[in-house]
């Protein structure tokens, strides 16, 4: 019997620029929804995100959660030098959540 490769099924979806008050419980609802079935990991690419209001860093928790539940992984993608990356490890988001640096 040959072992066959694992594939991973990886969704990226690009996050807006800026995340606040105004956007962040839709965003939420849509990256819940778009990880439907089949989907191993969505990939949140925030390395165009220059801003992220504190208090919808939550939003990424929830997401994470919500998507556990059905066995997606979520991975937040960012650039190292990020103003994004450096609030998230911060506030001590890093050792939740999965983030990936971005290739140059």
């Amino acid at each position: 019997m040959r072992n066959q490769p694992v594939t991973c099924k990886v969704l990226t979806v690009v996050l807006p620029r800026e995340i606040d008050f105004t956007n962040a419980d839709q965003l939420c609802h849509d990256l819940c929804t778009r990880a439907g079935s089949g989907i191993d990991v969505l990939a949140a690419d925030m390395t165009g995100t220059r801003f992220c209001d504190s208090t919808r860093f939550r939003m990424l928790l929830v997401v994470h959660d919500r998507l556990a539940e059905r066995a997606v992984q979520l991975e937040v993608v960012l650039h190292p030098d990020q103003p994004v990356m450096r609030a998230l490890k911060l506030i001590g988001f890093d050792h939740v959540l999965r983030l990936s640096l971005a290739a140059a």
